[in-house]
C-alpha cells in the first residue's frame, strides 16, 4: 500500500465517526444545542433541519469521497504490483 492509499483511508476514519456519533441521539442533541425557550417554530426547525442535515454533509459525504478514492487507489497499487511483478517473472 502506498502512501497516498493510506492518507487517503486514514483521513476518511474521522469523517465515518462523526456520521457515526451524528446521527445518534446523543449526537444530534449535541448538534442542536439548547433551543432558546422563546424561539419561533421557524427558527427552531432551521436548528433541527441544520443539526439533521449536519452528518450527511460534512460526515457520509467526505468519507465515501475520501474512502472511494483510497479503495480506487488501493486497487490501482494492487494492479501495478501485480504487473510489476509478472513483468520481472518474464525477465527471468
Amino acid at each position: 500500500m502506498r502512501i497516498r492509499t493510506a492518507i487517503l483511508l486514514v483521513l476518511s476514519l474521522p469523517f465515518l465517526g462523526f456520521f457515526a456519533i451524528g446521527i445518534t441521539d446523543f449526537g444530534q442533541k449535541l448538534l442542536r444545542g439548547d433551543i432558546p425557550a422563546g424561539t419561533d417554530h421557524w427558527k427552531a426547525d432551521d436548528i433541527a433541519m441544520g443539526a439533521g442535515l449536519a452528518p450527511m454533509a460534512y460526515g457520509l459525504i467526505p468519507f465515501v469521497l475520501l474512502g472511494g478514492s483510497g479503495l480506487i487507489s488501493l486497487v490501482f497499487d494492487w494492479h501495478v504490483r501485480r504487473v510489476l511483478s509478472k513483468l520481472k517473472q518474464n525477465e527471468r
